[in-house]
């Protein structure tokens, strides 16, 4: 486990369009649009499924030239993008789908297999097996835990059943791992069936917190709101990398919701987003994304392949919604 994260600094012009009530799009106008979608979403897309070569889809915003457009549709997977004109018309998607007196608008995205961003190394260890990010605290009825990936608690046997110590870097340089819990709950599942309310991945685990210090900062810690998963897409969230702490590089990241419940092939996952540079690296699984409202909004897992010595773009997470639901837990930064 690398240090604990401190909380993003949101852009000032954010801030201050924020304290103003202004919001490029509003985030109760896309979760009514996002919520009235889910309802046809299955019916959708079969009827694209059944004439176009695609792997998956999301409920998402239209994205053109970087620039986001106002209203939510759905933006279909496929493995690459090929010039209409070498298409047949039965096998292109529509821009525009028609339900009743509804019209629904389309997008087409490249697909590109994603992994779990933990690191692994056999000399430097965080529980045995994998190295990650504590992403929160953890308030519960039975008391206050550190809050991770559940990918990153599973231990050696990679089995979530089996409890396993913790280890936290607690020093700039050199790298010194320090014992700070037990592994006490985790939930590792890799998505498909409807549960909590969403069908993507539930990664997400508990650990005791029995280092001094540690505790002491998560008593004296604060409670976060959450952020309604359904209003996500179109907007930008922000975390704090501790990926190369020692090297003073700039650890505040960025990136935009490009749409929710997405799967393609065999992942599912609560949230799809494409981050700013430098990217997302190996060792940021368990980072914190949130609203420009500072409300938690969901917890980056997973990014697309790519050179170990580059970030990510694009990458999923799980909603911290839906996280909290499956551990029964408030979230608390401090």
């Amino acid at each position: 486990m690398e240090k604990p994260p401190g909380l993003p600094e949101i852009p000032r012009a954010v801030a201050s369009a924020r304290r103003a009530g202004n919001h490029p799009s509003s985030p109760a106008a896309t979760s009514h649009a996002v919520r009235a979608l889910l309802a046809h979403r299955e019916q959708l897309d079969d009827r694209v499924g059944s004439r176009c070569n695609i792997l998956g889809s999301m409920i998402g915003v239209k994205v053109r030239d970087g620039k986001t457009l106002p209203g939510v549709g759905i933006t279909y997977f496929v493995r690459e993008k090929i010039p209409l004109n070498e298409l047949t018309p039965r096998s292109r998607i529509p821009k525009v789908l028609q339900l009743d007196d509804k019209r629904i608008v389309t997008d087409v995205m490249v697909w590109r297999e994603t992994e779990q961003h933990s690191l692994k190394d056999t000399r430097i260890l965080m529980d045995q097996a994998t190295q990650g990010t504590l992403t929160a605290f953890a308030e519960t009825s039975s008391g206050l835990f550190g809050l991770t990936c559940g990918h990153c608690l599973l231990g050696a046997d990679q089995n979530p059943t089996t409890r396993t110590e913790i280890c936290m870097d607690a020093t700039p340089s050199p790298l010194v791992w320090t014992p700070i819990g037990m592994s006490a709950l985790v939930l590792f599942l890799n998505g498909g069936p409807l549960l909590l309310g969403g069908k993507g991945y539930v990664d997400c685990g508990l650990f005791s917190l029995s280092e001094v210090t540690l505790r002491t900062r998560a008593e004296a810690s604060k409670l976060v709101q959450m952020a309604e998963w359904t209003s996500l897409p179109g907007q930008i969230l922000y975390g704090v990398s501790t990926v190369d702490a020692v090297s003073g590089d700039n650890h505040q990241r960025q990136a935009k919701v490009l749409g929710v419940q997405g799967y393609a092939l065999d992942e599912f996952c609560d949230v799809v987003l494409d981050a700013a540079a430098p990217g997302m690296r190996r060792g940021d699984s368990g980072m914190l994304w949130f609203t420009s409202q500072m409300r938690a909004a969901a917890i980056h897992c997973r990014g697309e392949y790519v050179d170990q010595s580059n970030g990510s773009v694009r990458i999923t997470a799980m909603s911290a919604q839906r996280a909290a639901a499956a551990l029964g837990f408030k979230y608390r930064i401090g």
